[in-house]
């Protein structure tokens, strides 16, 4: 019966040092990265604007799901098997820029990204 007790002790301090974690995580999380392509700016915004050959998700993309365009941008919802991410472009500059929103409908995470492209030697920089 002792073992019962102990066993539920350590599973409640284990639940609260997790909790306590979370206090210490920051609420938004900000990085960049840059990388060129040998592919002219059309090709990469073809790619960058295709959500169904190239999703978000990447390879834990099971199913895309094309949804009614919000003033002429694109909105998508894609199928991760325990989540569904809901994506939707919020500004853009043909092939300059691409802003896009993102959500997760089960936890509680959001994405904001931006995308410039720049052409030059014989590629572009995104």
């Amino acid at each position: 019966m002792i073992w019962i007790g102990i066993v539920l002790a350590g599973a409640l301090l284990l639940m609260a040092a997790l909790y306590l974690l979370g206090w210490f995580l920051p609420e938004q999380v900000k990085g960049e990265s840059e990388v060129f392509i040998p592919k002219s700016p059309e090709v990469v915004w073809a790619a960058l604007t295709d959500p169904e050959t190239y999703p978000l998700s990447a390879k834990m993309c099971r199913k895309v799901e094309m949804l009614a365009a919000e003033g002429g941008l694109s909105a998508w919802r894609e199928d991760i098997g325990s989540s569904l991410l809901e994506n939707k472009v919020v500004a853009t500059e043909e092939l300059t820029r691409l802003v896009r929103e993102s959500r997760d409908t089960v936890a509680p995470v959001t994405m904001h990204s931006e995308c410039s492209i720049e052409s030059g030697n014989g590629g572009c920089t995104v």
